[in-house]
């Protein structure tokens, strides 16, 4: 039985619970337009970090 990397997990938790508060601020910004400011450019940048941080968890969640 494989020991379980209790490094590796909670990072890979913490990185994918970044994302879903990214994701969950572009989602409020495509549909309540123009409420917190964020524009077009600001969108896609934190769409990449969120891309990013998504891409990391897996990444850490498959070294478990």
């Amino acid at each position: 039985m494989r020991k379980i990397d209790l490094k590796n997990l909670f990072t890979g938790v913490l990185l994918f619970c970044s994302a879903i508060v990214i994701g969950i601020l572009l989602i409020f910004r495509l549909t309540h337009r123009g409420h917190i400011g964020i524009g077009p450019v600001r969108f896609g940048k934190l769409f990449i970090i969120m891309c990013a941080l998504l891409s990391g968890s897996i990444y850490f969640f498959r070294r478990m």
